[in-house]
């Protein structure tokens, strides 16, 4: 973490030695960037990454509802779709 932090800061250097309004903008984000992974606990993210890795071992992997929504939604689409065009004129 703190490696990528260095280089964030590195880079804020950079860009505020530019002396233009962009560069004093780029760096005023850039070293919130590297404040804000320096206080992520690399602990806890190697705890998600473990629960993660023990529940696709298990088979339970990421929830299949949205992709069922977005199935039924496009079948939707394409039946009133099918409707609209059955229903026209012809004008």
């Amino acid at each position: 973490m703190d490696h990528a932090a260095e280089g964030l800061e590195d880079m804020a250097r950079r860009a505020e030695a530019r002396a233009d309004g962009t560069g004093d903008l780029a760096a005023e984000e850039l070293n919130a960037s590297a404040d804000f992974i320096r206080k992520l606990k690399p602990s806890a993210i190697g705890a998600r990454l473990r629960k993660m890795k023990a529940q696709r071992a298990k088979g339970r992997g990421p929830n299949a509802a949205p992709l069922v929504i977005v199935g039924a939604a496009l079948l939707a689409g394409m039946l009133v779709a099918r409707l609209i065009d059955a229903t026209d004129d012809g004008d």
